[in-house]
């Protein structure tokens, strides 16, 4: 059997010693930056946020039969991967729970002032009972979801079975949230009208820059903000202006651009705002399943047959083509 050269974008396409061992065993396994140089002998590319393969730079790649996502977005241009008969491997749902529970967490870490309080009672703040440490129920208020995939849904399903909210939702396909019981709106309305707005959506060249200054500041004051998406989908220092000036009741950030926080952002010095470590989508199940689904879409690749775990994007391009010898 053919072992291919599996090369990898970033230190963590292989989060655990179990994944890198697997692969190694299927294949050779090699770092390599997204230049021309470095791609010319891989045979299965795995990608990962950061980095997208427009169709200029897969065709330096011409021995790349297959490109494999740990998660549910998709970082190459599909049909350019298709035109030049590269699978295009991903795995929707994969952490979709893990991603979801976090940005309930975050929601009720909002509404309730966890942060907030937890910060005072390490300075040694407490004060019971004060005004400024109340929160809000979340019962009977409405969360708005940009967005409607596989976290979207789960959120959507917690946020209202779990706490009786109002669930509004803006995607481009309405007749799927309406058929899963929700209410589609427009994306200015959701905006203005929402208590929570809760963003679920694949950075692409149509979502990048979407959530601009003119569109955040639609959002009402009272409003809590929550992000587990990609960061590059909204305006960073729009949304530190709005919390600063009292426009914005609260946010919560998972991302960065580019995966690499930014220090000297006023969002660090704002009370009303909590953020984590791009960790919304990882936790031991959700690792596992990732982990599951990129050894199924590389084992699939070698043998030709169809793969039990990941899932294909580009169905008109299977099967995959015969490894280079």
């Amino acid at each position: 059997m053919t072992r291919p050269v599996i090369g990898y974008l970033h230190e963590r396409c292989l989060p655990t010693y179990r994944l890198r061992t697997e692969l190694e065993a299927l294949g050779q396994v090699r770092f390599v930056a997204p230049t021309p140089d470095e791609l010319a002998d891989i045979d299965i590319l795995y990608l990962f946020a950061g980095f997208f393969f427009d169709r200029k730079l897969l065709t330096t790649a011409p021995r790349v039969v297959a490109t494999i996502e740990i998660g549910t977005a998709i970082h190459c241009d599909v049909a350019a991967a298709t035109d030049l008969g590269i699978v295009v491997f991903h795995n929707p749902g994969a952490n979709a729970q893990a991603v979801a529970e976090h940005t309930i967490g975050l929601t009720l870490a909002l509404s309730n002032g966890i942060m907030s309080s937890d910060r005072r009672m390490h300075t040694h703040e407490f004060q019971l009972a004060a005004r400024r440490t109340w929160g809000i129920q979340l019962k009977g208020r409405t969360m708005g979801l940009i967005g409607f995939g596989n976290v979207a849904r789960q959120v959507a399903r917690i946020a209202k079975d779990g706490l009786d909210m109002r669930i509004q939702v803006w995607c481009r396909h309405p007749d799927e949230v309406e058929a899963a019981g929700y209410e589609a709106v427009e994306l200015e309305e959701l905006l203005k009208g929402a208590d929570v707005v809760s963003v679920h959506l694949a950075l692409n060249p149509d979502t990048h820059g979407l959530l601009d200054r003119a569109k955040l500041s639609l959002m009402k004051p009272e409003a809590l903000f929550v992000n587990t998406a990609r960061a590059e989908i909204l305006d960073m220092d729009a949304l530190a202006k709005l919390l600063a000036d009292g426009q914005l009741a609260a946010a919560a950030l998972d991302t960065w651009p580019n995966h690499e926080p930014d220090y000297s952002s006023p969002l660090f010095e704002l009370d009303n705002v909590v953020l984590t470590e791009a960790n919304a989508g990882l936790t031991a199940e959700a690792a596992e399943n990732m982990e599951n689904a990129v050894i199924d879409a590389v084992q699939a690749t070698i043998r030709r047959t169809h793969p039990q775990l990941a899932t294909v994007a580009n169905p008109h391009a299977w099967p995959p083509r015969a490894l280079h010898r």
